[in-house]
């Protein structure tokens, strides 16, 4: 199931581990709907807590271990997890966080997760009850609706700079979960990179895709992943074949696999490259093509963790670009609908406007901030009698000709 620094870990055995956790953090904290602080690198012991806070019916809340107190602290302030969740070796720098500096929220109640969760002689611990009451809810349910549970929390800032949290819900994260595999036809074979850091919502397609297929969820060490040579080399020695990757990570790569590949055939098990987050350009599809071949198949999807991962996607056709062009969005996955509006108006072809995502499964919205959630999801502009309100993302597009959407840039001038 999951593979990090030399150690692997069978489905068997972090099925064993999760639920061990989740018993832990049921008898400490036995309540549906807790949120508990993941304050854990990526790596085996990050997954087990994950899917043991969802096994008890938890929200988790990745936590950046090297924040700073005070941008820790206003995580905490706007979340006040019941529990946090660390291990043996970071527990002593969590513990002192709270006793050193006192503008920290109350110490919330700390659980521990070690080794003896993960040993083969506990296999055959009885599962917990499952916390989730319902994942699927009805149609036409509304952003905080109770019967979509909430299952994780990420925080994000705007153009402002202010943190932002975002509830996401089971129902949400399940249907993109699926529609990848159905999409791209993961399955047992399937080996997917963890690169993306905690914190970020790319972080559960990694982790979850290959997972949800029967798959491998392979991990690198820190160090790995700050080094593009190591990062290639890495790749073609686990025979990884699903990643999900920024564009800058991405360039990096390729000019490292351009310099070190050591033959005519560059990471032969890889298969799917799914890029997200900035802009990408035709040349670096190029770049790319002529590093490695079109074997491993590019993809670009966009979507705003405000509405699950991504809404949109592109299967890239080289041919179809030139060196200087913005890769196109694409278009809108199943169960989504995109629309480019000018005000009350919908834009036609070619006319620029305002990238708005309308979805069931979206997020629940901002966490304990209604007002900003109603000021983002707002009825259908151009549809008022629609019972799903729509997503304004704040970016700038046009449909081009084929029907596929273009990103043009930022309503506020906010990198992104």
């Amino acid at each position: 199931a999951v593979k990090h620094l030399g150690r692997e870990l069978s489905y068997e055995r972090l099925t064993a581990a999760s639920d061990r956790v989740a018993g832990d953090l049921l008898s400490l904290h036995n309540k549906t709907g807790a949120i508990v602080g993941v304050y854990l690198e990526a790596g085996i012991e990050y997954v087990a807590a994950v899917l043991g806070i969802l096994r008890a019916g938890g929200i988790f809340f990745p936590l950046n271990i090297k924040f700073p107190d005070h941008r820790l602290n206003e995580a905490l302030r706007l979340t006040e997890p019941d529990l946090i969740i660390t291990n043996e070796a970071l527990e002593p720098n969590l513990r002192a966080r709270f006793a050193t500096n006192g503008d920290f929220i109350k110490t919330p109640l700390i659980y521990v997760i070690r080794d003896a969760v993960f040993s083969p002689a506990q296999n055959d611990v009885s599962a917990p009850p499952a916390g989730v009451r319902n994942v699927t809810p009805a149609a036409g349910t509304g952003l905080n609706d109770p019967d979509g549970d909430a299952c994780y929390l990420i925080a994000t800032s705007g153009s402002t700079g202010e943190p932002k949290v975002i509830l996401g819900s089971h129902y949400g994260l399940c249907h993109f979960i699926q529609w990848e595999i159905k999409e791209f036809g993961l399955n047992e074979d399937t080996c997917g990179s963890f690169l993306s850091h905690p914190t970020f919502d790319v972080s559960l397609r990694d982790i979850f895709a290959p997972l949800c297929c029967g798959g491998t969820l392979a991990i690198p060490d820190e160090t790995t992943k700050q080094d593009p040579v190591a990062l290639y080399r890495w790749f073609e020695d686990g025979r990884i074949s699903l990643t999900h990757i920024v564009p800058t990570l991405f360039r990096l790569l390729t000019q490292a696999i351009q310099s070190h590949k050591a033959n005519a055939k560059a990471l032969p098990a890889l298969e799917w490259v799914l890029t997200a987050g900035e802009p990408l350009y035709g040349h670096d599809v190029f770049q790319w093509n002529q590093a490695v071949g079109e074997h491993a198949k590019l993809v670009n999807i966009y979507g705003p963790s405000e509405t699950t991962l991504a809404k949109i996607f592109n299967r890239i056709q080289p041919s179809q670009l030139t060196a200087q062009q913005i890769v196109p969005l694409g278009k809108p996955i199943d169960g989504a609908r995109v629309m480019v509006i000018d005000g009350n108006r919908l834009c036609h072809v070619g006319e620029e406007g305002q990238i708005c995502i309308e979805t069931k499964y979206r997020s629940k919205g901002y966490y304990r901030n209604p007002d900003l959630t109603r000021s983002v999801f707002v009825p259908n502009p151009a549809d008022p009698e629609s019972p799903e309100p729509v997503y304004l993302t704040g970016d700038i597009g046009k449909w081009l000709e084929d029907g596929t959407l273009q990103f043009l840039g930022r309503k506020d001038a906010q990198i992104k």
